[in-house]
């Protein structure tokens, strides 16, 4: 399968779903004026709600320079509109949506479009943080891109 080596997985990855954003229809997790897709964890948030993409650590492969076993996270955030329960509650459910919209998406095409040999999520967590001063409901989602194989090559 042709990978695109050219670019380190994190970018793959960004590039993938903002393919995915584009093609989103009304109805999709991924549609609407109040979500955005972030490369890195360095931008402002302007959304309420979105995904954001950490750096990434990875190995390379001798002779090659392929990247392997590239692992970073996504972070998957709703901002919570108020104060109480309910509000919290509303955050939350918009995170799950969107934490079972990627992995569906993922799932769906573990190559990316084509861009990697493989994708893999890890053990996801959810809960509350603070991000640029606002708080939101927020799931973390690990990723692996092209894992090696037991004997130690890709």
């Amino acid at each position: 399968m042709p990978v695109d080596t050219n670019k380190p997985a994190e970018l793959l990855l960004f590039d993938f779903l903002t393919d995915a954003r584009t093609a989103a229809v009304e109805g999709d997790a991924f549609f609407g004026d109040d979500f955005q897709i972030q490369d890195t964890v360095y931008p402002e948030i302007k959304k309420a709600r979105g995904l954001r993409i950490s750096d990434a650590t990875s190995d390379m492969q001798p002779g090659t320079s392929q990247e392997y076993n590239a692992s970073g996270q996504m972070v998957a955030f709703a901002r919570v509109g108020g104060k109480n329960q309910k509000d919290r509650a509303d955050a939350m459910t918009k995170v799950y949506e969107l934490q079972r919209a990627v992995t569906d998406l993922i799932f769906g095409d573990a190559s990316l479009g084509s861009r990697v040999c493989d994708i893999t999520i890890g053990h996801m967590a959810r809960g509350y943080d603070v991000l640029d001063g606002n708080p939101y409901a927020v799931a973390m989602i690990p990723w692996t891109i092209n894992v090696a194989a037991v004997s130690g090559g890709v």
